[in-house]
């Protein structure tokens, strides 16, 4: 008589609550980056400045990395 494993493997959330984040975090600067606030506006009055740059292409980073973290999810559990 041949015996079946049988295993209960659970996959991880930590790569859910990580995409979440960088989720999170893209929003944010993406929201200074394109859409910046009156103040923000304030202190940097010229609209290439290396401040709304440097915003728009760490949104686009995280929000790849929170894609791929999502995607790691996916596969994992």
């Amino acid at each position: 008589m041949v015996r079946r494993r049988k295993y209960d493997i659970s996959g991880t959330r930590q790569y859910l609550w990580l995409a979440i984040i960088l989720l999170g975090l893209s929003l944010w600067f993406a929201w200074d980056g394109w859409f910046p606030r009156a103040s923000v506006r304030q202190r940097h009055p010229d609209a290439s400045d290396h401040y709304y740059t440097f915003n728009r292409s760490v949104a686009v980073l995280l929000l790849s990395a929170a894609a791929a973290c999502g995607y790691i999810h996916m596969v994992v559990r």
